[in-house]
């Protein structure tokens, strides 16, 4: 799951922001199987405003905001 969302910060920094978009809609679809079985209350309440911001600034066409909120706001609470 971690690789797939490296992926994606890669291609965000590299300026190929459809791979960076499909690579993130495969971590999110990991991510969110991944989630249901875990259940974590306190995790999603930390995730809600990090995933708000990564949505923004996509909207916005911001990747390489994108791609630092994916590395340094997301990757860490994953892999605490």
């Amino acid at each position: 799951m971690i690789s797939l969302l490296e992926d994606a910060v890669r291609m965000f920094r590299i300026g190929m922001e459809a791979s960076g978009s499909d690579a993130l809609i495969r971590f999110v679809d990991a991510f969110e199987a991944h989630f249901r079985e875990q259940a974590d209350k306190t995790r999603a309440t930390a995730l809600a405003p990090i995933l708000n911001n990564i949505i923004q600034a996509q909207v916005s066409g911001d990747f390489l905001y994108v791609a630092d909120l994916l590395e340094y706001e997301l990757m860490p609470l994953l892999l605490d």
